[in-house]
């Protein structure tokens, strides 16, 4: 049921409660107008501008109003002033005289990051970021020029040893080790032999020509041969023959697969695995 079409819940709201109608469309998740028109609708009287005024000055200007909106619902104190149609630094001025703590830059930008429509707003632009080979190759030249800048293992030691003495930090950092197969290679891997083991989660490592450690996939047991399953939105745009080649160089056999390639070809996919297993150089 739409609260704001039953008469009874609006004059509550609205007369008793002291609600605007800005508060009521947000609270509904409607248009100001819809509560407008419904409570025209029920002839249910508006208040005049100056006694808005005073309802929202007091609202404001209650300490245990202003903190609740802040401190528990974790209002902004812009958005506190767009609710109260002043200036954040009146905000800020009412809060500073409540003894009310402001929150620090980095846990307003916590708060915010956190927020359903920021935090997968965020995440679909750092898909489309990371989904272009240039951008890759700009942060991985710009991480290696800060790595090689004087002074920075030094100050990434000292930092490590802090972090390292929090057990908090100890617990999820342990936590973030333990990764899990991604869908395509959980299919993958129900499919294939027991000799096709899981290494996705750091079990097997090498460090290839590139300078770089690489830890596969998928390792055949006994051999020098790998398995690497390509995301079609991560790996988007790769050449696998580069990868393939990487490892070659070691001494490695490399096969790779696409995601669509497990879920549309699967007896395709066992054949080529079956001849990679039982094929020798």
């Amino acid at each position: 049921m739409n609260h704001y079409t039953d008469r009874e819940w609006l004059e509550q709201k609205y007369w008793g409660e002291e609600l605007s109608t800005y508060q009521l469309a947000a609270l509904c998740n409607v248009t100001k107008n819809t509560i407008s028109n419904w409570m025209k609708r029920y002839g249910i009287a508006r208040r005049v501008f100056s006694e808005a005024n005073k309802i929202v000055m007091k609202h404001y200007k209650a300490k245990a109003w202003l903190k609740q909106r802040y401190s528990e619902e974790e209002l902004s104190t812009h958005q506190l002033a767009t609710l109260c149609n002043v200036d954040k630094n009146t905000i800020r001025k009412w809060m500073d005289k409540h003894n009310i703590t402001r929150r620090s830059l980095s846990e307003a930008n916590k708060i915010i990051s956190n927020r359903p429509e920021i935090k997968n707003g965020n995440r679909e632009r750092a898909k489309e970021k990371w989904a272009n080979p240039e951008y890759r190759k700009r942060q991985s030249e710009g991480h290696k020029k800060y790595d090689n800048q004087p002074g920075t293992k030094k100050i990434r030691r000292e930092r490590a040893k802090q972090l390292w003495q929090n057990p908090e930090y100890i617990k999820k950092s342990l936590k973030a080790l333990e990764k899990k197969p991604t869908n395509p290679e959980k299919v993958f891997d129900d499919m294939t032999p027991e000799i096709v083991r899981y290494t996705g989660n750091r079990a097997w490592w090498r460090k290839l020509d590139d300078g770089k450690n690489h830890n596969p996939d998928f390792k055949v047991t006994g051999q020098y041969k790998v398995i690497e399953i390509f995301g079609d939105y991560w790996h988007k745009g790769e050449d696998p023959q580069e990868l393939i080649d990487l490892y070659a160089l070691a001494g490695i056999e490399c096969l790779i697969f696409w995601e669509h390639e497990v879920y549309e070809k699967p007896q395709q996919v066992m054949e080529r695995t079956h001849n990679f297993i039982e094929s020798r150089i």
